[in-house]
């Protein structure tokens, strides 16, 4: 018995072989698609490979997710640095002028 699987046209990640989307034909970057493939998933993905490149729309759309969460992760992290950073100016200066 003969098992018939097109390994290069299913989700690489899911398996699912409907509503594929393949990553090297993507208008942005593919390498940085790779890489947050890898990051988020623990998938490694190469340009020259028999393996699919491809994912379903519910793979591809956890990653838009997540590069939105840390995108956003980020930029709160910043305002938290800032508040920070400004609470404890405030607390010096309150402290100098109670020390004049």
């Amino acid at each position: 018995m003969e098992i018939h699987i097109n390994v290069s046209n299913m989700c690489r990640i899911c398996l699912i072989e409907e509503n594929l989307i393949d990553i090297l034909l993507l208008g942005e970057p593919t390498s940085s698609w790779m890489t947050d493939i890898h990051r988020y998933f623990g998938v490694q993905l190469t340009f020259h490979e028999e393996k699919s490149t491809k994912l379903c729309i519910s793979c591809y759309r956890k990653i838009e997710t997540w590069r939105k969460d840390v995108l956003n992760a980020t930029k709160n992290q910043n305002v938290i640095e800032f508040l920070d950073a400004t609470i404890k100016k405030q607390g010096q200066e309150r402290r100098n002028r109670q020390n004049q």
